[in-house]
């Protein structure tokens, strides 16, 4: 029997499939926080910090174990990726099932990814039990991440609306209407102004914009980007092109 020929992709389409897998939103961190737990003389320290990968948690972990190198144990979990698939969480030393999965619980319970807690046990001499491990572990990391910064990042695209002087109004009255967040904008010879829209809202309003303005109005895709709010500041993060 001969030997079947090779399958070839096409890289473009296999880049919009993965397009296509993203979630419209997801959860993280964006400024790190520290909590503390304490129980029988045991002092629980839950370090979070957001992490971009598999490599960056990792690293973050090793870190927390040098710096806390005479603890007694340093727990962890974390969840990665956008649609949070990639999951680890460890005991490090603890009865099985008592730290590492209550720490796991915690960050997929408020939903969120690209995320890393390590939780620091300084043991007090005085032995917790099952639940009450389970407890301060719990406690630990729930305080952490009431100490940090969350973001929910949107999938968003971003739109180029070059008008004419005559409708910036009518532009402006949309884009405040709609909640739609101003990238940049220049008012020089024409008015061209860069929005950042959620990806599933990309055609609802272009036929907004393009109704408005009675099809003057010219929109161009100019990439993608996630963004969100936080502490009260617009944060963008644009894809980077590959």
């Amino acid at each position: 029997m001969g030997k079947g020929k090779e399958k070839k992709t096409d890289s473009k389409s296999d880049k919009k499939m993965v397009e296509t897998r993203l979630p419209e939103r997801y959860r993280t961190v964006y400024q790190n926080g520290e909590g503390r737990y304490e129980e029988k003389k045991s002092v629980f320290i839950a370090t979070v910090r957001h992490v971009s990968g598999l490599e960056e948690a990792a690293a973050f972990v090793e870190e927390m174990k040098k710096k806390y190198w005479d603890a007694r144990h340093n727990c962890y979990a974390w969840v990665l990726g956008k649609d949070g698939a990639n999951v680890k969480a460890s005991d490090d030393g603890e009865p099985s099932g008592t730290a590492g999965r209550p720490i796991l619980d915690v960050l997929t319970g408020v939903g969120l990814t690209d995320t890393c807690i390590v939780v620091t046990r300084y043991f007090g001499g005085v032995l917790l039990g099952t639940g009450g491990l389970v407890r301060a572990y719990t406690q630990a990391s729930r305080d952490g991440i009431e100490k940090s910064v969350l973001i929910e990042k949107v999938n968003g695209v971003l739109l180029d609306i070059i008008a004419a002087y005559t409708d910036a109004g009518k532009i402006q009255y949309l884009l405040g209407r709609e909640e739609i967040h101003t990238v940049e904008s220049d008012f020089s010879d024409v008015v061209r102004i860069r929005v950042v829209v959620p990806a599933s809202e990309e055609a609802r309003f272009t036929k907004q914009m393009t109704e408005a303005t009675a099809g003057r109005t010219e929109i161009r895709k100019a990439g993608r980007a996630w963004f969100g709010v936080a502490g009260g500041k617009f944060i963008l993060e644009p894809e980077r092109q590959e």
